[in-house]
């Protein structure tokens, strides 16, 4: 063997020994950015679930303040009616009544209201998306 055949030989083990080190480091960051994809999906799913109780805690009590307002409205009308009630009081009832005619339910930027029937519209909502995807997916 001459000089230049021994020099490429050496350089090609030396490629040789670059690559295999590429390939192991390839390997290497597979491992580690494998199990950061697990968790990664561990926390989406978990922050999905805190999400969702929060949205159907925050549903409840806007419908049972939703249900309190009606009640006084109830109240009030009935009250109004009866003739053993001081003035003054009959006053504060058709003033109760009055805001309740504008009361209105709280909603999300106006397009849908918060109370019992929200949580079940955004499940019905994310299964109708979920089945899309799907249904992409498939093809």
């Amino acid at each position: 063997m001459n000089n230049n055949e021994r020099e490429d030989k050496e350089e090609c083990l030396k490629l040789l020994e670059v690559y295999r080190n590429i390939l192991a480091a390839y390997e290497l960051c597979r491992k580690v950015f494998q199990v950061l994809y697990h968790y990664i999906w561990l926390a989406i799913i978990v922050w999905l679930i805190k999400t969702f109780v929060i949205i159907t805690t925050l549903s409840l009590y806007c419908e049972k303040f939703n249900q309190r307002v009606a009640e006084s409205k109830e109240a009030c009308i009935q009250l109004t009616t009866n003739e053993n009630c001081p003035r003054c009081y009959k006053y504060l009832y058709k003033k109760v009544s009055q805001l309740n005619r504008s009361f209105s339910k709280m909603t999300v930027l106006g397009m849908f209201c918060i109370d019992a029937t929200l949580p079940t519209s955004l499940i019905s909502i994310v299964t109708h998306y979920l089945i899309v995807l799907m249904q992409f997916h498939l093809k």
